[in-house]
């Protein structure tokens, strides 16, 4: 809508008259704004807006991960087994490299939905500790128990 493509240009001219850089389509497609001002990232109109804001150490990323981060890349396998716990509990629903998250593997669910379970019925069981004492890992199963509170696992 035009509201929109005026929000966009707003966001655009707002960053560029505080000194941010800011690199765009020719339409209101897509917009790049590099500012050391993270507080400039709620100006984020229909999400087609990257702030790129400098860190001094990676974990420090993690505090501009909210509800609306869906994906995360990284440029190194040793980022990804950093952050990959902090990001999951953050609500980051893929973690990938950068270059490659355009580019889902087969198999990905489009627009975030998981089509399979229109075909097939799933049923769950909760696990108590003792059963999970029978599984041939256990140090794996401790992985999966990662901020669980209760006695219960629950695999899906």
């Amino acid at each position: 809508s035009l509201d929109k493509i005026a929000e966009i240009a707003e966001v655009r001219n707002i960053c560029t008259l505080l000194g941010d850089k800011v690199y765009r389509s020719s339409g209101a497609k897509w917009t790049v704004i590099l500012t050391r001002n993270p507080n400039r990232m709620i100006l984020n109109p229909l999400s087609r807006t990257v702030f790129v804001v400098p860190i001094n150490k990676l974990e420090d990323a993690i505090d501009y991960v909210d509800s609306k981060v869906m994906a995360v890349g990284f440029s190194s396998n040793e980022g990804i087994e950093r952050l990959k716990n902090k990001l999951s509990a953050k609500g980051v629903e893929r973690i990938s490299y950068i270059g490659k998250l355009s580019y889902p593997p087969i198999g990905f669910t489009s627009s975030w939905e998981y089509p399979i379970t229109r075909l097939v019925r799933l049923v769950t069981r909760d696990l108590s500790i003792s059963d999970l004492k029978r599984v041939k890992s256990l140090k794996n199963v401790e992985k999966l128990m990662y901020g669980v509170k209760s006695h219960h696992i629950r695999f899906m």
